[in-house]
């Protein structure tokens, strides 16, 4: 993964909340939108800087595609002019952080829900770590630790895959990485 992130500061002439409000406004749709792009924060800073852009990529590889991406060069042009200076740093975070994955599987119980949510990570090159299951007065809950390191489609795709199993097996289907279920869980 790269962490983009982009110091702006503001020809004295700008008004300030109106162009943030600008940026937040172009910036924030490309997510989705633009291949390899996963996060984007545009928010006013209250040192150093009149506003950040922090974002998140699958790779250096996704950032090249996204600075030249029409979408993004068309959203510059709604805050840009009233930049005075730009300071940008990218950075990659190692995968290793990443590598756990927390899935919850939730519904009717009925035979081979295991069968088939482990088939379908195995066909995404996801290792069920541990896993905990039990039906509860015909609902059946399951919990599981993956391994997703040499999962073969970024995260977001095994996201979306798994959801797209649930609603067909009339399940729900979660896929979060192990790090940020953690922090929900802390707060």
């Amino acid at each position: 993964m790269v962490k983009h992130i982009i110091f702006f500061t503001l020809k004295p002439e700008a008004d300030k909340a109106a162009v943030i409000a600008a940026a937040q406004a172009a910036l924030m749709p490309l997510v989705g939108k633009i291949p390899g792009l996963t996060k984007m924060e545009v928010k006013e800073s209250f040192a150093g800087a009149d506003f950040v852009l922090y974002s998140e990529l699958e790779s250096r590889e996704a950032l090249a595609v996204y600075a030249d991406h029409p979408l993004h060069l068309a959203a510059k042009t709604h805050f840009f002019p009233w930049v005075q200076t730009r300071t940008a740093a990218d950075y990659e975070v190692s995968e290793e952080r990443m590598t756990k994955a927390v899935v919850t599987v939730v519904g009717k119980d009925r035979v081979g829900i295991i069968a088939n949510v482990c088939t379908a990570l195995a066909g995404f090159q996801v290792n069920v770590l541990d896993i905990n299951q039990t039906v509860m007065q015909g609902y059946f809950t399951m919990m599981m630790v993956v391994e997703v390191s040499v999962c073969n489609v970024p995260l977001g795709d095994l996201v979306t895959g798994m959801e797209q199993l649930g609603r067909e097996m009339g399940l729900s289907i979660r896929v979060q990485r192990e790090d940020i279920f953690e922090a929900m869980h802390r707060i």
